[in-house]
C-alpha cells in the first residue's frame, strides 16, 4: 500500500500515526510523511491521486478543503485522524480553546468527517462523537508504546520520587493532586517530587523546595527515546478532572509510565478507569482523600510497590506498535472490501 500522510509533526502526530506508520513500513508498505504547517505538505497533497491511501491529522479549516476534496481519485481513500473531542476543550486550555472555539473550525472538521472514507480515533467515546458528527466509518486505534521501552534501564537516583510529566494545558488536571501531593512531601522529607514539561512546582509550594526536581519539556517528535528515558521515578501521578473533554482522552500517560516499570496513581475517570487495574498497574482515586492514602501505601510498602512495578509492565507489554500496528493495516485495508 502507498500511504501519504500529513500529520502535525508535534508529539500528538508523532504517537498516532508515525510510530504505527514506521511499523508499517518496516512491513513492506510505503510510506511517505509531510507535516502539515510545511509547505512541501501542499505540494504533496497535489500528488494525492498517485497513492492508495492518504492521511489527513487534524486538519480544521476550511482553506484546505478544496485540497482534501482534490486528493481524492477513483481509486484512493482518505482518512482523517483525530484524537481529541474539539468540541469540549475546556477554557482552561486557553490555547486549544483559542483555535477550536470557532463555529468556522468546528464546521470545517464535519466537513472533513463527512468528505472522509475513515475517520480514526483513539477510544470509543471519541469515535461516537465523530459518527454523530457525520463520519461514514469510525476506527478505534489505541495509543501504544515501542517495545523497547519497557527494557530500558532505570538510572540510579539517591531517593524515592514521585513524578508527573505533561504540557501546559494540564493546570486544571494537576491541581485535582496538589493538596494531597504537598501534605504528602511535609510529612516524608525523603521523597522528591519530579515534574518534567511545564514547571508546575509553585502550584505545589511545599515548605521544602529542594524536594522538587524539574526537567525541561522532551519532545517525543524530535527526541523519542530521551523523552521515555526522562520517565524517571517510583510513582507516577495522573491527575485528570472529569469533564466531557476527558472522557475522550486515552490511558497514554498511564501506558508510558508503566512501560517504564512506574505504577500510576490516576483520577478515576474514563479512560484510565478502562485501563488500570487497581493493586496491579496502579490505583484509582474516587476522592481527595484517596491521593493521598495510595501515595503513603506505595511509599509505605517496598514490596507493594516492586510488585506493582512488574505487574506494570505487563500491562504496557499489551500495548505496544509492535502488536498493534497491525490494526492500523487492517482499518486501511478494509477500505476496501
Amino acid at each position: 500500500m502507498r500511504i501519504l500522510c500529513s500529520y502535525d509533526g508535534l508529539g500528538c502526530g508523532h504517537v498516532r500515526l508515525v510510530q504505527p506508520l514506521r511499523e508499517m513500513e518496516k512491513h513492506g508498505h510505503e510510506v511517505h510523511m509531510v507535516e502539515s504547517s510545511k509547505p512541501a505538505a501542499i505540494i504533496a497533497m497535489r500528488d494525492a491521486h498517485e497513492y492508495d491511501l492518504v492521511i489527513g491529522q487534524r486538519f480544521a479549516d476550511f482553506d484546505g478543503m478544496a485540497l482534501w476534496r482534490r486528493a481524492r481519485s477513483p481509486k484512493n481513500r482518505l482518512v482523517y485522524e483525530n484524537d481529541d473531542d474539539l468540541f469540549s476543550i475546556d477554557m482552561a486550555n486557553w490555547a486549544a480553546f483559542k483555535t477550536f472555539d470557532d463555529l468556522k473550525i468546528r464546521e470545517a472538521i464535519v466537513g472533513y468527517c463527512e468528505l472522509s472514507d475513515l475517520v480514526t480515533v483513539t477510544v470509543e467515546p471519541l469515535a461516537e462523537i465523530h459518527r454523530e458528527l457525520g463520519a461514514r466509518k469510525v476506527e478505534v486505534l489505541p495509543n501504544s508504546v515501542p517495545a523497547y521501552v519497557l527494557d530500558i534501564k532505570k538510572q540510579k537516583y539517591d531517593r524515592p520520587r514521585i513524578g508527573w510529566v505533561g504540557g501546559g494545558s494540564h493546570g486544571i488536571d494537576i491541581h485535582q493532586a496538589v493538596p494531597a501531593v504537598r501534605r504528602f512531601l511535609n510529612k516524608n522529607p525523603d521523597w522528591d517530587l519530579f515534574i518534567g514539561g511545564t514547571d508546575y512546582r509553585p502550584s505545589f509550594n511545599p515548605k521544602n523546595w529542594d524536594q522538587m526536581l524539574f526537567s525541561d519539556w522532551m519532545q517525543i517528535n524530535t527526541h523519542e527515546a530521551e523523552y521515555y528515558e526522562s520517565l524517571e521515578f517510583d510513582i507516577g501521578l495522573a491527575p485528570v478532572k472529569d469533564t466531557p473533554f476527558a472522557k475522550s482522552k486515552s490511558a497514554v500517560k498511564a501506558i508510558d509510565y508503566n512501560a517504564r516499570g512506574i505504577p500510576v496513581i490516576a483520577s478515576d475517570v474514563t479512560p484510565y478507569r478502562n485501563y488500570i487495574v487497581p493493586g496491579e498497574n496502579g490505583f484509582l482515586v474516587k476522592t481527595e482523600h484517596d491521593w493521598m492514602k495510595y501515595l503513603r501505601m506505595l511509599a509505605s510498602d517496598k514490596e507493594l510497590l516492586r510488585y506493582m512495578s512488574e505487574k506494570s509492565k505487563e500491562h504496557a507489554a499489551k500495548c505496544t506498535i509492535e502488536q498493534n500496528w497491525v490494526l492500523w493495516e487492517q482499518a486501511y485495508e478494509g477500505l476496501w472490501k
